[in-house]
């Protein structure tokens, strides 16, 4: 476009010469100015828009942030930076639980099964290498969550909130968040009750194991012995067990040229009354003299004494002792 009155070259485009403002009569101005207000209307929508959406995507992050502050209860800093869980390095397959990680835990517990049997596997044939590879395999899978399981909880947590966010459409905000808060958080119970149930199979295997019985002799005398009695030899003419200061049994026998009265005397001097008890079809005199039980019998040419005394009561102690004295049975 040439100006009529300055004769310079513009845009077409342009309303006026921009050298000396003389209008361009190719443009009518009305039909100019209303393009132009739109053009502005145009842009100032874009930006309340881009500024809207903005907005929203800022009430949503925030919306969702309370959410899994929620889920999560305390030390939501923590998990958010991430890093070692010290947690987890102390309290192992109870922090997983205690923190609702039901996957994981089923997981480390099954990698662990699967190691053990091969290493057992390894073990019968004697396999260095594999014993090796399984006992690294085992020390990865018990320690490796520690560098981790921070990462693993924040994704466990986000997908979980997802989850119950596309779930409870219906739902308010402040609902919403208690679900989160129901769903997530910590539980004391699980963690609890396994630690009860194993320490009770574990002591309920070790009392088993403890009651198993083996037989025994003093001289003609047949016993059954616990291996908590701890009664490692097979023969005895004469013994005296004490396990962990609690538990006394023991047996003396001595060559019966003089009656029996004379034997009893010696050991429980000063004790007269007696009664008699039928242990196997064998008739024994029975004494408590200071809390321990005397059992004095003759058999063939020799004179038997059995005391037993628990001292503390404890109860494997008089497991023990009931099956040692039920036992006794002359061959």
């Amino acid at each position: 476009m040439k100006c009529v009155k300055c004769n310079r070259e513009y845009p077409d485009e342009r309303p006026v010469c921009p050298y000396c403002h003389t209008p361009n009569e190719n443009i009518d101005m009305e039909t100019y100015n209303q393009v132009q207000n739109n053009q502005i209307d145009q842009n100032r929508l874009e930006k309340r828009l881009d500024f809207n959406s903005t907005m929203v995507q800022s009430n949503i992050l925030s919306t969702n942030d309370k959410y899994i502050n929620a889920f999560i209860g305390d030390n939501v800093e923590s998990y958010r930076k991430g890093g070692l869980s010290f947690a987890y390095f102390f309290f192992g397959e109870y922090y997983l639980l205690y923190r609702k990680m039901y996957l994981l835990f089923a997981a480390k517990y099954l990698a662990t099964i699967i190691l053990i049997i091969n290493m057992i596997i390894s073990v019968l044939k004697t396999s260095n290498q594999g014993i090796i590879g399984c006992l690294i395999g085992i020390a990865i899978v018990q320690l490796g969550p520690v560098f981790f399981v921070k990462k693993y909880y924040m994704c466990h947590v986000k997908n979980s909130v997802k989850k119950i966010v596309e779930n409870n459409k219906d739902k308010s905000e402040g609902d919403i968040v208690k679900i989160c808060m129901q769903r997530g958080g910590t539980d004391l119970l699980i963690p609890a009750a396994i630690v009860v149930l194993t320490s009770m199979i574990s002591m309920r295997a070790e009392n088993m194991a403890l009651m198993k019985t083996y037989d025994t002799h003093v001289r003609d005398l047949s016993v059954k012995s616990t291996v908590y009695l701890n009664l490692l030899e097979a023969n005895y003419e004469n013994f005296s067990v004490a396990n962990k200061d609690e538990c006394f049994v023991t047996a003396t026998t001595e060559l019966n040229d003089n009656d029996l009265e004379p034997f009893i005397e010696k050991n429980v001097y000063g004790v007269s009354n007696s009664s008699n008890k039928e242990i196997n079809n064998h008739t024994w005199k029975y004494y408590n003299k200071n809390n321990t039980d005397y059992y004095f019998t003759t058999y063939k040419d020799y004179n038997y004494m059995i005391s037993t005394k628990n001292v503390k009561n404890n109860k494997n102690c008089k497991k023990s002792i009931d099956i040692f004295i039920n036992s006794m049975k002359f061959e």
